[in-house]
């Protein structure tokens, strides 16, 4: 029982890991804002926001190599926001961008533009945080996989 008990005390709370991630969340609603910051600050992340393209663009540049996420709203992911896509993958190809769509068009441009996940309003507190875990996940893989290819050329 004492070997339970060295297990379970040596296991660190979820969040005290090196570096919380980053996420930047653009949205024209400061009250979706709010919500969605809330969301993810609770879930221990470092969240940075934007209401207009222009200031999402700005922080992107401002935090590109630390910048894990970037989810885009609709109304953001309209014609500016695709402006704020062809930027990003233009300036950072690998960053995983997430964006919430309510119309089929929308989805349709946002994936033929370079978003890498699109979900569909209405959308669940838990399923946008699973969404976000899951391409932060996807994202790690991805860089060990690089890293490893990396070691085997040395």
């Amino acid at each position: 029982m004492p070997a339970k008990q060295k297990k379970q005390n040596s296991r660190q709370p979820r969040g005290t890991t090196k570096t919380k991630p980053y996420i930047l969340i653009a949205d024209t609603s400061p009250y979706s804002l709010n919500f969605l910051g809330g969301i993810f600050e609770f879930a221990n992340y470092n969240v940075r926001t934007a209401q207009i393209a222009e200031e999402c663009i700005e922080i992107f540049r401002g935090m590109k190599e630390k910048l894990d996420i970037v989810l885009l709203d609709s109304a953001i992911a309209g014609e500016k926001g695709v402006e704020v896509i062809l930027t990003i993958r233009r300036e950072k190809p690998e960053q995983k961008i997430l964006v919430v769509v309510d119309e089929d068009n929308a989805r349709a441009a946002a994936m033929r533009v370079g978003a890498d996940v699109v979900v569909m309003k209405p959308i669940t507190p838990e399923a946008i945080l699973g969404k976000v875990n899951d391409m932060l996940i996807e994202k790690q893989t991805f860089m060990e996989r690089k890293r490893a290819k990396f070691q085997r050329r040395k």
